[in-house]
This record gives structure tokens, sequence and C-alpha cells, in this order.
């Protein structure tokens, strides 16, 4: 048999475009940007609130947030205005009488005029409202959409931040236990002539420092309670969050990229170049005359004659041809068309920053995890250990032990900072962290 290599390639590249229609396409259409993510949440059987979930509270603001409510009537308004520019113009009834009173005898010499007309849309002009008007209503729905995701979006940090004020609490209260014992030790050693004073006034600042540090935690936390609570409209003070695990490794920014194209930024001035066309079209469309047809009945007293009327009429546009107007809109989509063709462009540079920062944040946060916090532990029991020992001045090991709390707070940090990294990117394309799995095959 001979072989064909030029054929064989050719069989090769087909097959391997097949595989990419077949297999990469289908993910990409069926991922689902801008689903309304109340919509998704499974009900809670119970809500616990001092062991809240994510879901539970999403499932708390689905069901109270005002903006969700008013969203949905945003788009009830929309629709509903699609209807009127459906509508034909009305026609027009029209009475005429002349030749009444004055030397005439009353109304014996009278000329009535009974006319009906009817303007006739000849150029497209209402298709060109309604087009108009489902512009309107998709850039309404799509609102309402985007609102829903901000409200997610807004829920999700406040819930993590509720997070990263009890662990700041927990740490606040570790670190006054420790200061409290370190005073005790102090007082015994300097009883003992083991220390001079300054060590226990140096341990009695420390105390009293915690304890502000403590004091303030413990404000916050009421604050972010109170702050998550407003998003169901609730007051609800006794709160517990609870965490959850860090969002998994994500797609590389390859995989992300054909997303951008219904982006936060971009589809807003794709929806409104859309619109602008369509109020183009509408203007165009006005620009050209409308024909009347008018018909009607004539009667004459004096012979007692009745006669039929017929009538057209027609507008020159010689003068005003909407030229105004069509200029004015042809400008602003130039405009609008600039900004949807750079939105892209920002869109991918906020992706790739997105995407990067949360690399090096979970660099960040491994490093913490495996290294420098146990080091750091390992490092203060050292000194602790020393200290109670007394071969260690206090001074030493209140640096160490400052440096623990850094480090601990270091951790929670960064903790903080990927879940609103994460959350920044669900908001930029309009799909949860868990849908995005889908494009890596999981």
């Amino acid at each position: 048999m001979e072989y064909n290599s030029s054929r064989y390639l050719s069989s090769v590249l087909l097959i391997g475009l097949s595989l990419v229609v077949l297999c990469g396409t289908p993910v990409l259409a069926q991922t689902p940007q801008w689903d309304n993510p109340f919509q998704s949440q499974a009900e809670v059987s119970e809500i616990v609130f001092d062991s809240l979930t994510p879901d539970m509270a999403l499932q708390l603001v689905g069901q109270a947030n005002k903006s969700l409510l008013a969203g949905q009537k945003s788009i009830d308004a929309a629709s509903s205005a699609v209807e009127q520019p459906g509508l034909r113009p009305n026609p027009e009834f029209e009475l005429e009488s002349e030749n009444m009173g004055g030397s005439l005898n009353g109304f014996r010499e009278t000329e009535i005029t009974v006319l009906l007309s009817q303007e006739l849309e000849l150029w497209g002009q209402r298709g060109a409202r309604r087009n108009a008007a489902n512009r309107d209503r998709d850039f309404a729905i799509w609102q309402a959409k985007a609102a829903a995701s901000d409200v997610c979006a807004e829920t999700r940090i406040r819930f993590y931040e509720l997070i990263h004020a009890q662990n700041q609490v927990e740490l606040a209260v570790d670190a006054t236990e420790l200061a409290s014992e370190v005073t005790d030790a102090a007082r015994i050693r300097m009883e003992k002539g083991a220390a001079p004073p300054s060590e226990l006034l140096l341990s009695e600042m420390e105390l009293e420092s915690a304890r502000l540090e403590l004091a303030e935690a413990e404000t916050e936390i009421e604050n972010a309670r109170l702050h998550l609570a407003a998003m169901w409209n609730g007051n609800d003070t006794i709160i517990a969050a609870v965490d959850d695990d860090l969002p998994g490794n994500l797609p590389p920014v390859d995989i992300l990229m054909p997303l951008i194209e219904r982006s936060r930024p971009v589809i807003v001035w794709s929806l409104e170049k859309e619109r602008l066309e369509a109020l183009l079209g509408l203007e165009r469309a006005n620009g050209k005359p409308n024909l009347t047809l008018s018909g009607g009945l004539k009667r004459s007293e004096a012979d007692k004659a009745n006669s039929f009327v017929a009538g057209i009429s027609l507008p020159i546009p010689v003068f005003d041809r909407n030229q105004g107007n069509v200029k004015a809109l042809a400008a602003r989509l130039e405009e609008v068309t600039y900004e949807w063709e750079q939105s892209s462009s920002e869109a991918e540079a906020e992706l790739s920053t997105i995407l990067k920062t949360l690399d090096r944040l979970r660099s960040s946060h491994a490093a913490l995890d495996t290294l420098i916090l146990p080091k750091a532990m390992q490092v203060f029991e050292s000194l602790r250990h020393a200290y109670e020992n007394g071969r260690t001045p206090y001074s030493e090991f209140l640096e160490g032990e400052r440096r623990l709390i850094d480090v601990r707070s270091q951790h929670l940090d960064v903790h903080l900072q990927i879940r609103r990294e994460a959350v920044a990117l669900e908001r930029l394309l309009g799909i949860s962290l868990d849908d995005l799995s889908v494009l890596k095959g999981e």
C-alpha cells in the first residue's frame, strides 16, 4: 500500500478539529453565565444562626432582599413596555360643518362632512419601535441579573468578613490569655527576686494592649454580624458563620478567556450597542413620511344630497428628514463601539490580574501553612521555655510572641484575600467557581 503523508496529515487535522468542536465548544456553550445565583441554591431545611453556612445566608437573602425584588419589578416593567410599540396608530375621527348661521337660513344651507382617517406606517416604523423596546427589555433583564450577581457577591464578602472577624477574636483571646499568663509569671519572678520590676511593668502593658485589641475585635465581629444580617433585612446579632474550604484550582487563563465575551464590562457595552443600533433604525424609519388615508361622507342640506369623500396625504420631507437625531445616534453608536472594543481588553487584563493574584495568594497561604506559621510557633515555644527557665530576657520572648501573632494575623488576612479575589472573578464572569470546574472536565 502506498503511503500518502499529505492525506494522513489531513485526516489527523480533521479528526482533531472534530474533537475540538464536539468536546470543547459544548462546554463553553453550556457554561451558565449570568444565571440567577439564587435560583440555583438548594433549599435548606433549617436555618441555624449559630452555625450559619454560605448556602443558609444566600437562602435568607434570596427570600428577603429588597434589591432582588426591585430587579424583578424592573423586568416586569420593561416586559410590559414591549407591548406598547407594537400597537398601530389610532384612527382619527373628524367632523366638519360649513355655512352655519349668518345670512343663511339656520342649518338649511349647512354642509356637514364626516371623515375617518388612518395613518399607514409603510417604512417599518412599528417593527423598529418594537425592536428598540425589545433591546430595552434585554438590557433591563441583564441589569437585574447583574444586580442579583452583585447581591450574591456582597453576601459572600460579608459572610467571609464575619469569618475573618471571628478568627480575629479567637486570635485576640489567645493573645490576651497568653499575656495574662506571662504577667502572672513575671509577678512571681519579681517576688522571688528573679526578675526586675520593669519586666512586670512591660508584661502588664502588653496585657492591657491585648485587652484593647480584644475589645476592638469584639466590636468588629458585632459590626460584621449586623452587616451580614442587613442583606436579608434582619437584625440578628447572634450569628456564627461556619467556614468552608477555599476554592480549588481554577482552569488556566486560556480556557477562561472565551468567557470574556460575556463578562461584565463587555456585555454592558454590547447590550448598549445593540440598543443604540435599534434606536438608530427607528430614527431612520421615522425620517420617512407616512401615508394617511381618509374617507367619509359629505351631506348638503340645501339639495339634500350625500356624497362620498376620499383623501390621501403625504408629508414632503424637504426640510425635516430626522437627520439631526440620526446623526446624533450614529455618533453615539461609534462612541459605544469604541468603548465595547476597549472593554474587552480591560476585561482580559482584569481576568489575568485576578488569576495571577490568586496564584500569588495561594502560594503565600501554602507557605504560611506549611513553613512560616509552624516555624513561628516553634520559635515561640522555644523562647517561652527559655524565658520560663530564666535563659532568655523578657524582651526577646515578647518579640517572639508578637511575631507569632503577626504571622497568624497575616494567615487570616491572606485567607480573606483569596475569598475576595474568588468573588471578584465570579462577579467579572457572571459564573460561580463551582460551574467553572466544568471547563476543567471535572
